[in-house]
């Protein structure tokens, strides 16, 4: 092992934030690793010396998550945290430990051997049409979000592709919209667009008479304020 393996987890998980993720992972992702390093695995783990670190230190830290692990109290949950938040924290510092084994800091990976929540999926909630119409009443009192929701609920776009759409994805005379972009939330400030994952997510999708005509008032609109 190198001199490196005295370095504790906290300080390890910095190095690795920085050199590692921030050259491979979208700024999206990078930003939720940095927030499952400071508010989940540093204030359980951090101070632990990282070629220290055993298996049972990681399957502790994912009880405790699992029972007090909640930063901000649940109305149902309470401190609980939840199985997919868990997964996801146990998917980054497996990442951050196979590093740290290449770059011989520590012999084996922790995370090998632990046993983490398996996947739950409920079965999703289709709003009926009563619940629907009292949800866009609400959003008629606000124009902006009135317009961001009728896109969403028309086409079945993803937040990110909604506000990542730009007049030019959208042919009004084919009455289509062509997704090609997406914004991504690096934080409360700051919003980056960029192109979509994969080449199957850029799709076509025929735009609807009532959407066809709300963009089409929109974009006039924007026009004359110019």
């Amino acid at each position: 092992l190198t001199e490196d393996s005295r370095m504790t987890l906290g300080e390890w998980l910095d190095r690795w934030l920085t050199e590692y993720a921030s050259v491979s992972v979208r700024p999206s992702t990078l930003a939720g690793y940095r927030r499952y390093a400071e508010h989940y695995i540093k204030p359980f783990l951090g101070e632990k010396v990282i070629s220290k670190l055993t298996t049972e230190d990681i399957q502790q830290l994912y009880r405790k998550l699992k029972k007090n692990g909640r930063v901000n109290e649940h109305a149902e949950l309470g401190r609980q945290l939840s199985d997919g938040t868990i997964r996801h924290i146990h998917s980054m510092l497996h990442l951050a430990m196979e590093d740290a084994v290449h770059a011989r800091m520590i012999p084996v990976n922790p995370t090998n051997g632990t046993t983490v929540p398996k996947p739950s999926r409920q079965a999703k909630r289709i709003l009926n049409d009563e619940e629907l119409e009292r949800f866009m009443a609400e959003c008629r009192k606000d124009a902006i979000w009135h317009d961001f929701f009728y896109v969403e609920l028309t086409t079945g776009l993803r937040r990110g592709e909604i506000c990542g759409l730009m007049w030019s994805d959208i042919d009004f005379g084919a009455q289509i919209i062509h997704v090609q972009h997406n914004a991504i939330f690096t934080n409360a400030q700051t919003v980056v667009s960029s192109d979509l994952k994969t080449a199957a997510a850029r799709r076509d999708i025929p735009i609807p008479p009532t959407l066809l005509a709300l963009l089409t008032n929109e974009k006039d609109d924007s026009e004359s304020s110019f």
